[in-house]
């Protein structure tokens, strides 16, 4: 759709006629606030807009839909511009600027030389559309790759991540690449000299082509893609090197010009944003996937932590737990205290998290065995602390599970488990154990109602309290756990 703006009628009528003919379809308007009063089409292709106009001039059109960030291609005429306009015009982004009289075929040319420039940003905005519907590595790495194709072209292409602290254990690669181990001791010393640095170019590390063609990197990387140059952008979370996306050209594409390099410097807050994105949507995906997972394990004390050892999940039972375990049975049961994860239990986790770290220097460690801990004083309080990762080519960290015991309280004192389980019945009142006794048996709201003489409205609400109480999310819940 090409869009007229043209306050002389006459020529209005034979410009929109001649648009019509050279195979466009086409929408006129007298003024531009008739243009921007109107319902406009999703559509519009390009404006073919007077400089002069009642009201809002074409150029004070062009300098709104600019702040608006609307980006239409416009074609500019005129019968009174001169240099200064036709510049200023251009600057702003206009695809042309004709004087009248014009040559039929000089507009229509205008008007093809705008729809095909703005199919070309279309076409350009895919990559960036599929770079922020990235939700995995996997589909950050294709949109990764697409986008840098666009603007270097014919580059080789890499992705590492979980750096520990400057080799990657997973890489990715636009083209099959041997890959393995490297010297990486020049990389950080450099980084060790440049904190946080974003871009880095293989000439700032080897600062000499002998150094180079001598360097690890040079042979397990470059040489097998027939690369001579390299650059590399970092991304950081604090100190800790989260990924990096490398772009090699060889000797025959020559070395990245200044308007490259400020295409890599726009490209990187964009996979920034894109990044940091993914690390959250996993830690969130780990976390529901860990909580589904150990939900039926409730109401045993369950406390879930994140790689920097803040608490993502802990239930009450945890929290009574971890009272318990910090002030002993006596003085627990008598303040109904709740207390933060106890020392002791964090320093396994950080012993646990070290050994991860360590282990994936060589390779990302499927899994690793958990660790039991009692208390020092009270040995019958337990805690089994386990690793939970939710894939090995991810940009999130692992997180801790653990889950805590009172073994005065188990089955392994002669008492059948539902029994046993029977303890958790005394936080209800008299007459939700007797709903909940109903529940096991099978019995439905309206045969829980008849029976205890209350409204079925009333039993839904005993039934929520006894949920909350207990920590359980529906009646099958309810019944796995009292079994």
């Amino acid at each position: 759709m090409v869009v007229l703006i043209e306050d002389d009628e006459s020529f209005r009528r034979s410009t929109e006629r001649l648009i019509k003919l050279g195979g466009f379809h086409v929408q006129s308007f007298r003024s531009a606030a008739d243009f921007l009063e109107s319902k406009r089409p999703d559509s519009v292709a390009c404006l073919v807009l007077d400089v002069r106009l009642p009201g809002l001039s074409g150029l004070d059109l062009q300098s709104k839909l600019k702040r608006a960030g609307t980006e239409i291609p416009i074609v500019f005429i005129t019968g009174h511009g001169d240099i200064p306009m036709s510049v200023n015009a251009m600057k702003a982004g206009a695809v042309e600027f004709l004087p009248k009289p014009f040559r039929h075929e000089k507009l229509l040319d205008a008007i093809r030389q705008a729809v095909d420039h703005r199919t070309k940003r279309r076409e350009q905005a895919k990559p960036f559309l599929r770079l922020h519907r990235a939700n995995d590595v996997d589909s950050f790495w294709v949109a990764v790759k697409s986008m840098i194709e666009n603007a270097i072209p014919n580059s080789f292409v890499g992705l590492t991540l979980q750096h520990n602290p400057v080799l990657p254990t997973v890489t990715r690669w636009s083209r099959p690449i041997p890959d393995g181990q490297f010297n990486s001791k020049p990389i950080e010393k450099y980084l060790a000299a440049h904190p946080r640095t974003k871009f880095v170019q293989v000439s700032d590390v080897f600062t000499s082509e002998s150094r180079l063609l001598k360097s690890d990197f040079y042979r397990q990387y470059m040489l097998p893609e027939k690369s001579r140059y390299g650059l590399g952008m970092f991304f950081w979370d604090g100190t800790k090197l989260v990924s990096v996306i490398v772009i090699m050209r060889t000797a025959k594409q020559h070395d990245f010009t200044d308007k490259q390099i400020a295409l890599i410097r726009d490209l990187y807050f964009e996979f920034q944003i894109a990044l940091r994105r993914i690390g959250a949507l996993e830690r969130d995906h780990a976390a529901r996937i860990a909580l589904q997972e150990f939900l039926s394990r409730l109401p045993l004390p369950t406390i879930l932590l994140r790689w920097n050892l803040t608490v993502a999940y802990q239930n009450q039972a945890a929290r009574e737990f971890c009272a318990l375990w910090e002030q002993g049975p006596e003085l627990a049961t008598i303040m109904k205290a709740t207390s933060p994860v106890p020392p002791e239990i964090l320093d396994v986790c950080r012993s646990l998290k070290e050994r991860w770290e360590t282990a994936a220097r060589v390779n990302p460690p499927r899994s690793l065995r958990s660790e039991i801990i009692h208390h020092p004083r009270w040995q019958h309080l337990r805690a089994t602390i386990s690793l939970k990762h939710l894939s090995a080519a991810g940009v999130a960290r692992p997180q801790f599970l653990i889950e805590c015991e009172d073994l005065r309280h188990d089955g392994s004192h002669g008492l059948p488990r539902a029994e046993a389980n029977l303890a958790h019945l005394a936080r209800l009142t008299p007459r939700e154990q007797k709903l909940t006794h109903l529940v096991c048996q099978g019995c439905s709201n309206r045969e829980i109602a008849d029976r205890v003489g209350i409204s079925v409205a009333t039993v839904k609400k005993h039934l929520y309290g006894i949920f909350r109480k207990l920590e359980v999310t529906s009646r099958s819940r309810l019944m796995a756990l009292m079994s």
